[in-house]
């Protein structure tokens, strides 16, 4: 492994509990209003239609999350209290990201935690809306640039890489803070 991007999940503990060596190095994607990159969509039939107008309209709904013990249940589960329900008020399904867009278009599943650039094309397809972002109901540093031993230990490299990696995050936040990255 080099430099990866992972978030604070079963699979991240468990890769360090088996002796796989990683470093933190940088953040790579927080959940702070105004600059979601994930959400919570809901098929945009049930919004238009009125069915679906608050966390408490989840009840009885198939919600995808990517995978079992990823980081979004925790995030699912704190939209649900917000919502005043329990994780057995929901039929929880797991859908990859790249599937969750055909989910939505077929009927198969009523909402999703989504990620970008995912829930963009959801928004210009016309399938879902765009409900809230996480920070809504779970502020938190939802994912990080992680890199292998090796990688770490090539000091040239892994010290290049992440000066390349900040100045493009600095550019990005001025672009957004300049509104030149406006989307759906």
């Amino acid at each position: 492994m080099s430099r990866r991007g992972g978030a604070a999940s079963a699979g991240l503990y468990n890769a360090v509990d088996r002796g796989i060596e990683l470093r933190i190095v940088a953040d790579k994607g927080m959940s702070v209003d105004g600059y979601d990159y994930k959400a919570l969509v809901v098929r945009k039939d049930l919004i238009d239609g009125g069915a679906f107008k608050s966390l408490a309209d989840l009840k009885g709904r198939k919600v995808a999350i990517v995978a079992q013990g990823a980081a979004d249940e925790s995030v699912l589960h704190q939209a649900l209290l917000k919502g005043g329900l329990k994780n057995s008020d929901i039929d929880r399904v797991y859908v990859p990201f790249s599937q969750q867009l055909v989910a939505l278009q077929n009927k198969g599943i009523d909402a999703a935690i989504a990620g970008e650039p995912d829930i963009t094309q959801m928004l210009r397809l016309g399938v879902a809306t765009r409900f809230a972002g996480l920070s809504k109901f779970y502020a938190h540093e939802a994912a990080q640039v992680l890199y292998g031993s090796k990688f770490a230990q090539d000091r040239p490299s892994a010290v290049k890489f992440l000066k390349a990696y900040l100045r493009a995050v600095r550019e990005y936040d001025r672009a957004l803070q300049n509104g030149k990255m406006a989307g759906p």
